[in-house]
């Protein structure tokens, strides 16, 4: 038999101590009539562990509702009352038998039942095709923060986070929505002007539980619109300091192991220069006019290619797309580099502020498309360039 609830109560009692060993401000300043106080990250980290704690295995407990509010009031609590109160419970919890015995579990069982909780809960990242420069980096973050491979995190468009080879892609999808989801909304004009990203972001939140909006840089809080409501779940994707309280809140969230503070600050230094550089090769191609990929499969023979696009119109003037160049590359490294002419796209032309799905038919021999290219398999894209005209 083991208990792991007492092991996770023991470490949090011992967090605590050392919390405060590092975290505790003596106030010193003559005539300042304030309290010695704790505050700092690992205070910050070592209070939501304790919430998750308690959410998870205390919401029949008499203590809990105590226990949530002095987490909720903790920012305005006077002096150390709001850790010292925490601390208190915390060891009225690890004295408590019953509950003690309450949560003793069997060993051989134990394992298993860890494993399926771990599996039922994760991260899915909500985003366009077109922002994958920032879905990128975003998942290289939580790889630092401590996510490890698909079983935690659901990116479609980063290789080894999407969807599984074999997979049908509406069944996985469904799939997804019945584990418990924390939602991470990566928000920017290419999501709103995507009606699949939209009917998405109404699908998860209606499914999932926790919520975050985090805007790509150029993108502001006052475009934010549709299901999602970020008064108080949102920031912005370069933002220093809400990084932090992200990374101490995914940390408690999903138990993970806290970050030595020099590796931290190296990984999330990164993340902002990497951030920074992609606005900065953006912000020169904005353009009223959005190509996105949608889907591609074999078509016909196998020298065909039926490909599904996206065309959007943000400007009040009529036009023609006299050509595309795109590059799309498989999850294993295949690629296909596709040239379509204005024969190709049929004389494609876009109405004022039109937005519209696309099939267009492409035969593989026109093309340079590597002989190692899964179709089915896709995961990423990108438009190398395109042409457009006024229709007169």
């Amino acid at each position: 038999m083991s208990n792991k609830v007492k092991e996770k109560l023991e470490k949090l009692i011992e967090q605590g101590k050392h919390v405060k060993s590092v975290n505790f401000v003596k106030v010193n300043e003559p005539g300042l009539i304030m309290p010695d106080y704790i505050s700092g990250e690992e205070y910050d980290l070592w209070m939501n562990k304790v919430k998750i704690f308690t959410s998870k295995y205390c919401k029949e407990h008499i203590l809990y509702d105590e226990i949530i509010n002095v987490y909720k009031t903790r920012k305005n609590s006077w002096g150390t009352s709001a850790y010292d109160a925490v601390m208190s419970y915390l060891n009225s919890l690890l004295n408590d038998g019953d509950f003690i015995k309450d949560n003793t579990v069997d060993t051989d069982n134990y394992s298993n039942l860890q494993k399926t909780n771990q599996d039922q809960k994760m991260i899915f990242i909500s985003h366009s095709s077109l922002d994958i420069d920032y879905v990128s980096v975003l998942v290289e973050l939580l790889e630092d923060i401590g996510f490890k491979g698909k079983s935690n995190v659901f990116c479609s468009s980063v290789s080894g986070y999407g969807i599984p080879m074999g997979k049908h892609i509406y069944d996985y999808l469904k799939e997804q929505f019945n584990k418990e989801l924390h939602v991470i909304y990566l928000l920017s004009e290419n999501y709103y002007n995507s009606p699949a990203c939209l009917n998405e972001m109404g699908a998860a939140w209606v499914q999932s539980k926790r919520h975050t909006a985090i805007l790509v840089p150029g993108f502001n809080y006052n475009q934010i619109r549709g299901s999602v409501d970020a008064s108080k779940i949102w920031f912005r994707m370069d933002a220093v300091d809400k990084i932090n309280e992200f990374k101490n809140e995914l940390i408690g969230e999903f138990d993970l192991d806290d970050l030595d503070e020099n590796y931290w600050d190296r990984r999330k230094e990164k993340y902002i220069k990497e951030i920074n550089s992609i606005y900065e090769n953006n912000k020169h191609k904005s353009s009223p006019q959005i190509v996105e990929l949608e889907g591609i499969e074999e078509y016909g023979t196998d020298d065909e290619l039926r490909c599904f696009f996206r065309f959007i119109n943000k400007g009040n003037i009529a036009i023609k797309c006299t050509y595309i160049n795109i590059e799309i590359e498989d999850k294993y490294g295949g690629k296909a580099d596709i040239t379509l002419s204005n024969c190709d796209l049929n004389n494609l032309i876009l109405y004022n502020y039109e937005n519209k799905r696309v099939e267009i038919i492409a035969n593989k021999r026109s093309y340079n498309i590597s002989s190692s290219f899964n179709p089915y398999l896709w995961s990423k894209y990108k438009i190398i360039d395109s042409g457009w005209s006024k229709v007169v």
